[in-house]
């Protein structure tokens, strides 16, 4: 089964399109979820954070997993402080990569992401990743492929074991990126497994998580995210999106207090990070 092949096993499982677009945050299949989760239902006396109508967040010995907030929640939300678009940089050329590499490595952990131009049968042939993401705390990188002349400085980036790369879904990720670029993505934070030590009910995508770690609504128009990703001069709209998609993972990670451990053990993720919640219906 190829990396995304689980989507269209869900539409014929009858998966609704909302449960099929979660999974597509995550990149990671319902019937994994629950396995997982069934391991953690074992484990007994956990001390889980409990995030308080303030925003605070303390410690209580509890077995309680919350509901995620819904999207009419979330929907109420203020919107996500994302990059403007004189913040994001499309790089063309090789010095203007060498340049963008210098100033990932000082910061070490970047936020990721790649796009695809999307298809719609199960027999379509997958081309992508087109675009490829990387953010940093004030500005984000855009590179479109064909990749021409910025292949091999890319691949000291994305296979750099010290440059750790921050994101969701990154398992699907992974075997596009190698087999249409030749690269192996190296060096990984997966938040949607980081934010279970929050144990919630439900898998966290990129929304979700933005929704109950930073208290913000990251808009996320299904117009553009089915768009063509593969156009040779990408809009505004695209650029914004692809952009903050990779600086909100990046902005997650660092609330929670960048547990680049937690991609081992998400269960070591401090509980005192200073975390924001909206309202939950029970």
């Amino acid at each position: 089964m190829s990396d995304w092949d689980f989507l269209y096993e869900m539409r014929d499982r009858g998966y609704s399109a909302e449960q099929i677009a979660d999974a597509a945050g995550c990149g990671v299949a319902p019937w994994e979820w629950e396995q997982i989760e069934k391991q953690e239902e074992k484990t007994e006396g956990l001390y889980l954070p409990i995030i308080q109508d303030t925003g605070n967040v303390t410690s209580k010995k509890s077995q309680i997993r919350r509901d995620r907030p819904s999207k009419e929640q979330i929907a109420q939300l203020p919107p996500f402080d994302g990059l403007a678009l004189n913040r994001i940089f499309v790089i063309k050329t090789l010095s203007q990569l060498r340049a963008a590499s210098e100033a990932i490595h000082s910061e070490r952990f970047v936020g990721f992401d790649t796009e695809s131009q999307p298809t719609w049968s199960k027999d379509a042939p997958r081309t992508g990743p087109h675009v490829i993401q990387f953010a940093l705390s004030d500005r984000a990188y855009i590179i479109q492929v064909p990749l021409g002349i910025l292949a091999e400085a890319l691949r000291s980036i994305i296979e750099s074991e010290r440059i750790v790369k921050v994101g969701f879904g990154l398992n699907s990720d992974r075997g596009p990126i190698f087999r249409n670029l030749g690269f192996r993505l190296k060096t990984t934070v997966e938040l949607s497994h980081a934010l279970r030590a929050l144990h919630y009910k439900q898998k966290l995508g990129a929304k979700a998580a933005v929704a109950i770690v930073l208290g913000k609504n990251l808009h996320k128009p299904k117009s553009i995210t089915t768009s063509n990703w593969a156009l040779p001069k990408l809009t505004a709209r695209q650029l914004e999106y692809a952009a903050n998609d990779a600086f909100a993972a990046l902005s997650v990670f660092r609330a929670i207090g960048s547990p680049y451990s937690s991609a081992v053990s998400p269960t070591n993720m401090p509980l005192d990070s200073n975390v924001s919640q909206v309202s939950h219906s029970k």
